[in-house]
């Protein structure tokens, strides 16, 4: 099995040109082929988030992505405590699943709520941790 080369990161990284820019929101777009994060910053001017980035990338790299941006906060939080979130962005819990016109629960509908409910229950339990210290 061949390994494609790891890139260079530390070069593309010093590179002028990569734009650096600030965001503390963003919005999620999924498609069926691929996922796209858009990133903006809000602005207490205009009372409302200005959008500046997007970034599109394949399932499998945002699954990469999500490994990687949860070992980076759990490694953080070792050296520095947990990650507080205001109380205002915290997201809801996930809505019920609905029946359909027979009655019955669609098992996919049944498993995505199930899936949503264990990502929530482990931010919220990783929050109680927090507000603890």
């Amino acid at each position: 099995m061949s390994e494609e080369p790891q890139a260079d990161i530390t070069a593309t990284i010093a590179s002028d040109e990569i734009n650096t820019d600030y965001a503390n929101n963003i919005a999620i777009h999924p498609t069926v082929w691929d996922l796209k994060i858009v990133f903006g910053e809000y602005s207490n001017t205009l009372n409302t988030v200005e959008w500046h980035t997007s970034m599109t990338m394949p399932y499998a790299t945002a699954k990469l992505l999500a490994y990687y941006l949860q070992m980076n906060v759990e490694l953080y939080e070792i050296y520095n405590g947990r990650v507080a979130l205001p109380t205002g962005s915290l997201p809801a819990a996930p809505p019920p699943v609905p029946t359909q016109q027979d009655g019955t629960i669609d098992p996919k509908a049944k498993e995505i709520f199930e899936t949503l409910q264990i990502l929530h229950k482990r931010l919220m339990d990783s929050l109680a941790v927090a507000q603890k210290q």
